[in-house]
């Protein structure tokens, strides 16, 4: 995170919209990977994600679609 422990009010709206602005990328780059049958990019990115964000929806979806598509049912 940028500057995490500085709570500056300007910092704070800067952290958050590079934050979501990586998450955008991320999720592109892993609705990329799926559709190109690249699961296991796929699943890395969703993963990254995941991490910074774990209540994003179409993260953890994505996340167990990619996994469920390369055949690993028990961990999606």
């Amino acid at each position: 995170p940028l500057l995490e422990g500085c709570t500056e009010e300007w910092a704070v709206s800067e952290r958050t919209e590079r934050e979501e602005t990586y998450l955008r990328c991320r999720l592109l780059l892993a609705q990329h990977a799926a559709a190109r049958a690249d699961f296991d990019t796929a699943v890395e990115n969703y993963r990254a994600i995941i991490h910074t964000d774990p209540l994003r929806e179409n993260a953890q979806r994505g996340l167990m679609e990619a996994q469920a598509a390369s055949g690993d049912f028990a961990a999606a």
